[in-house]
């Protein structure tokens, strides 16, 4: 199944109209996140779509305010000053003010999008009071792969055939996504991933996600929160992110005992 709903669509409609969305339901979602929060909108907007259309559905990505389309051209921006304008910006305001779910990755960088309600700019200062309150754990720059690690890290570029090192680095990284995922809602994911990311590929890369990740995150979302009749049938939706990706390579296999 083609995914319904890709990074190209979201930044053309938040740019357009503030924010993507679909289905016209009482209930309104809102939905967070980076590129890896599209497979939790793709299946909302699944189960919206077979089930009668209970929920209006809103994502943004906040990232993408450092982008604007002029004369059909992609231009940067001046994120700064285009973040300090959306708390005026009326669409983002009533958006706001009508969630009844939130749904979003940790941020602490963007202004009124930053989730953690002890930021000095926050974005429950903006007039959002849901009724649920859902944060998901983040996978981003988590430079666990030999080939990620060879890519990004000067280190051990220098020593690249010291596997203790690499190992050491690695660990860190897992580490380091366990204790996002006991800051989140969902602490459940660092055990799940501890038991079976060896035997599962859970990422493509240092920051794509796959559908493995996802979908088990899908999983919970309605086991704790959302608690959605039908909900278990859309695990087949393509792995946007699976091509290209970073390979496997053999020190990963000696390192981590990888049998993917």
């Amino acid at each position: 199944m083609k995914p319904l709903i890709n990074t190209y669509d979201i930044k053309l409609a938040q740019q357009e109209k503030g924010s993507y969305s679909c289905g016209t339901g009482p209930e309104t979602i809102l939905l967070i996140g980076s590129c890896r929060s599209i497979n939790y909108l793709n299946y909302l907007k699944l189960w919206n779509e077979g089930n009668g259309n209970r929920f209006t559905i809103h994502h943004l990505d906040p990232f993408n305010w450092n982008f604007k389309m002029v004369n059909g051209i992609e231009e940067r921006t001046d994120f700064e000053a285009t973040i300090n304008s959306l708390e005026t910006d009326s669409r983002i305001l009533e958006l706001l003010a009508k969630t009844d779910i939130y749904l979003h990755e940790y941020y602490s960088q963007f202004g009124m999008f930053n989730t953690d309600k002890q930021a000095e700019k926050n974005i429950h200062q903006f007039g959002l009071k849901p009724n649920l309150d859902i944060c998901i754990p983040n996978f981003n720059d988590l430079f666990i792969l030999y080939n990620d690690q060879m890519t990004f890290d000067k280190e051990i570029q220098e020593n690249s055939n010291d596997l203790e090192l690499v190992k050491a680095k690695g660990l860190k990284a897992i580490d380091k996504f366990y204790s996002i995922c006991y800051k989140s809602d969902f602490p459940e994911m660092a055990d799940y991933f501890k038991v079976n990311w060896t035997t599962t590929r859970f990422f493509w890369t240092y920051n794509h996600i796959s559908t493995n990740f996802s979908y088990k995150i899908w999983e919970l979302l309605n086991e704790k929160f959302l608690n959605l009749e039908n909900w278990d049938k859309y695990s087949n939706i393509n792995d946007m992110f699976a091509s290209p990706c970073t390979k496997v390579h053999n020190n990963d296999r000696k390192i981590y005992g990888i049998k993917w």
